[in-house]
C-alpha cells in the first residue's frame, strides 16, 4: 500500500505529471530530468512560468514563478480544482 509520501516522490514524477495535465487542462514540457514547465492555469499567462521539479526532499512540488507565485504538491492540486477536502484527495 502506498503511503502519503510515496504519492509525491520523484520515482514517480512521470505518473504524477500525466495525472496533472488533465486535471488542470495544461500540457508540460519537460525541460530537463525531474523538470518541466508550463503555462500557470491559476492566471492569465503567456509564459512557461508553472514548474513541476523535485526539492531535496525527493518530493515532486509545483510552483508558479508568475503572477499566483504559488507552491503546491499533487494533493494541493486535486484539492484546488476538485475542491476536495485533504482525506478524499487522498484516495
Amino acid at each position: 500500500m502506498k503511503t502519503y509520501q510515496d504519492i509525491k516522490s520523484a520515482v514517480i514524477i512521470d505518473a504524477i505529471v500525466s495525472y496533472v495535465e488533465p486535471l488542470l487542462g495544461i500540457r508540460f514540457k519537460r525541460v530537463k530530468k525531474y523538470r518541466y514547465n508550463a503555462p500557470c492555469p491559476f492566471h492569465a499567462d503567456t509564459k512557461e512560468s508553472f514548474m513541476v521539479y523535485v526539492n531535496k526532499e525527493d518530493e515532486v512540488r509545483f510552483h508558479c514563478f508568475g503572477a499566483c507565485k504559488g507552491d503546491w504538491d499533487i494533493y494541493d492540486l486535486i484539492m484546488l480544482r476538485k475542491k476536495y477536502r485533504f482525506q478524499r484527495a487522498q484516495q
